[in-house]
């Protein structure tokens, strides 16, 4: 009994569907935003950063409920570009980082 209900488990883990948002994957601590808030970091990110609009959104990784890491590629590149974009006082910001 206890290996099917292990089994019945693993299979929901492994079968959710992968969170999209704006057309880009979503990963990391997916539960620690909603969508609403996803969304509002990558507008903040925009604002911040207007360049960025030309480029192509590839991947998002949430943090935490302050961090996230939004990725984009430009036409020129091959590889994304994860840039670092936080909560402060209730608005989202570019802090001007990149991950390496």
């Amino acid at each position: 009994m206890f290996t099917i209900g292990c089994a019945i488990l693993l299979s929901a883990c492994a079968t959710s569907p992968q969170l999209v948002v704006n057309g880009a994957p979503v990963s990391g601590e997916v539960r620690a935003l909603s969508v609403a808030e996803i969304q509002a970091a990558i507008a903040g990110l925009r604002a911040d950063l207007p360049e960025i609009r030309s480029q192509q959104l590839t991947a998002i990784q949430v943090i935490d409920s302050d961090t996230v890491y939004v990725s984009y590629q430009s036409p020129e590149t091959r590889s994304a570009i994860p840039h670092v974009v936080k909560r402060v006082r209730g608005h989202w910001h570019y802090t001007w980082e990149i991950v390496v």
